[in-house]
């Protein structure tokens, strides 16, 4: 393999990574930055520039670089795994030939349809051959659902309930086959019925503490990554609690200046592929920015290319369990975790975002926007216990009890 030219090696400003340089014996310069093992097999791009003068050499190097992350920069390596393919296609197939022999062939295009708009967008990234992270898949598919709206209606629990058992069914099927070990938790119609209450600030703060906790008796660095993570999730509430979330890279995190208040700076994340949109994004709380976000880019020297939350680690799918096996496990630990006689699992802070920004805003359609779900679904979902909306709604339906002509008539009465 030829070697560098050490003498020739330039590192281009502001472009992570990127630098250009000659071989010895060769007159053309090369560029190379890196882009992460899931891109290239090296874990850099490196290609002739195919100039001979360094100037233009880094004027070409700089647009490869910045084209490559405009198309590359959301690439996922092919999976061995196919939910799909391995799994529902051919559990389908034999379904239809059951349908058929009975004359109701229509109900198999019904299962289809269900699968296709309902199950698939969830199940179909996840590694099904890991009962832990199919089971927490599945949890979160449940809150995805009952929040989903559906010809302007909000989906029954017992409609969701169905799709529950149809996914046990592929489950079920894919065990026969072989294809799974152990089958995942699938929830009951009782527990898809259940409401979720929210945390409340003070119990997150708990937790969070008792991360550190770990931590000083561990010195394990998961547990600083769960306070991080943990703390993002109650102070920015745009994203879900999945593996996107999990998944963010610094480049999407963009810190935006106002002039009128410099010494706070706003910081918003942007996030692709979510259940609503391919694009979109959210600010997230000031104290996270302050006393989180400024200290992560520096303690761990990331740059645009690395993960923001527990940047060290490869599996994320299975980092993604093991983060909220670990928060169930603080939350009980601390006798938090069930509460009214139901649990409350990593997507319950979303329900106390919502409720923390109506309480400061009070704001309906504020809220639906800040954490992308329809203002039906939010108040239905995610405020249906809020103090403050019920005795608004109080208010409302019984404007006469309010009037000074009212508490008149209440008194004499």
């Amino acid at each position: 393999m030829p070697k560098i030219n050490k003498k020739t090696i330039k590192h281009i400003a502001k472009c992570e990574t990127l630098k250009i340089f000659k071989f010895e014996n060769s007159s053309k310069y090369y560029y190379s930055f890196y882009v992460g093992t899931q891109h290239t097999r090296s874990g850099n791009e490196e290609k002739s520039t195919k100039l001979n003068t360094e100037r233009e050499a880094i004027k070409f190097a700089k647009e490869t670089f910045y084209n490559y992350w405009k198309t590359h920069d959301h690439d996922i390596t092919p999976n061995t795994f196919d939910f799909d393919k391995d799994i529902a296609k051919p559990f389908f197939a034999l379904r239809r030939k059951k349908y058929l022999s009975k004359g109701t062939v229509e109900y198999s295009s019904k299962e289809v349809n269900m699968y296709t708009n309902h199950i698939m967008p969830i199940i179909q990234p996840i590694d099904y051959r890991e009962e832990d992270l199919l089971t927490s898949a599945i949890e979160d598919w449940v809150f995805e659902m009952k929040s989903r709206i559906v010809n302007g209606a909000k989906l029954k629990d017992t409609t969701i309930s169905k799709y529950a058992n149809l996914i046990s069914l592929m489950c079920k099927y894919a065990q026969n086959k072989g294809l799974m070990k152990a089958l995942p938790d699938i929830p009951t119609f009782s527990r898809i019925n259940a409401d979720r209450p929210p945390y409340y600030p003070a119990e997150l703060k708990k937790i969070c503490n008792e991360f550190l906790n770990y931590y000083k008796k561990t010195e394990d660095e998961f547990w600083l990554g769960m306070n991080d993570y943990v703390s993002f999730l109650r102070n920015f509430g745009t994203g879900r609690t999945g593996v996107n979330n999990v998944n963010l890279k610094v480049s999407q995190f963009e810190i935006v200046r106002d002039e009128e208040t410099p010494d706070q700076p706003i910081l918003y994340v942007t996030l692709y592929d979510t259940k609503n949109k391919k694009k979109q994004d959210g600010s997230v709380h000031n104290y996270w920015t302050n006393n989180h976000y400024f200290q992560m880019l520096k303690k761990n020297n990331l740059s645009k290319f690395d993960h923001m939350f527990f940047p060290k680690v490869k599996d994320r799918l299975k980092l993604y369990e093991k983060v909220r096996k670990n928060f169930k496990r603080v939350s009980s630990e601390l006798g938090l975790y069930v509460r009214e006689g139901n649990t409350r699992p990593m997507y319950s802070i979303r329900h106390m975002v919502a409720d923390k920004r109506y309480a400061e805003t009070q704001s309906i359609h504020l809220v639906s926007e800040h954490i992308s779900s329809g203002e039906n679904v939010v108040k239905s979902n995610y405020l249906s216990k809020n103090k403050e909306l019920r005795i608004s709604k109080h208010k409302a339906i019984y404007p006469e009890l309010y009037s000074t002509k009212s508490k008149n008539k209440i008194e004499t009465k």
